[in-house]
């Protein structure tokens, strides 16, 4: 639902080409809005290729390594910094930095396709001082390129980190409740 009197509304779309669309809405009653202005700001993203996906992912591994929050968050693509609040983004890297070490080096593994989505991931190995882990970063296209949707670093399941990590995240969940 789209609430009255919000004014006019812009959003970001990509196209299944990977175009990136920008749309000016206004709401003219609710429940329904009308398009002002549709363009096309973006040209298609190339083909998902190892070539293409793997700099993208070393660039955001670079920025999770050196803490690059507010990076992180400008390289991703639309939906990611609306959805990911920075405070808590900061506090999850200073969790994970903090347990589960300083990333030494990081390593092509593979590249998959998200059933769900078609989108691809990417995953990375990664080497920290205190254990070895998986990186698996999906991908959207944006803007004539790939950009970061989602990420996930793969701890060791029952490990030490793995309870740290969740306790972590139990407790900042109950303090916030």
């Amino acid at each position: 639902d789209v609430p009255t009197g919000s004014g006019e509304m812009r959003c970001v779309g990509i196209t299944a080409a990977g175009e990136t669309l920008t749309l000016l809405m206004r709401a003219i009653k609710p429940g329904h809005v009308e398009i002002v202005d549709a363009r096309v700001t973006g040209a298609a993203s190339p083909d998902p290729t190892r070539e293409v996906l793997e700099p993208v992912a070393r660039a955001f591994l670079d920025r999770y390594r050196r803490g690059a929050v507010d990076e992180v968050r400008d390289a991703a693509a639309p939906g990611f910094r609306p959805a990911v609040d920075r405070t808590q983004f900061e506090q999850l890297l200073g969790d994970l930095h903090g347990t589960l070490g300083i990333v030494r080096r990081v390593g092509w593994k593979a590249q998959e396709v998200d059933d769900r989505d078609g989108l691809p991931i990417v995953r990375m190995a990664m080497e920290t001082d205190k254990l070895d882990l998986e990186a698996r970063i999906k991908l959207l296209p944006f803007d004539g390129g790939w950009a970061l949707y989602r990420f996930k670093i793969v701890v060791p399941e029952g490990s030490g980190e793995d309870r740290a990590l969740t306790e972590k995240s139990l407790l900042r969940l109950g303090r916030r409740l």
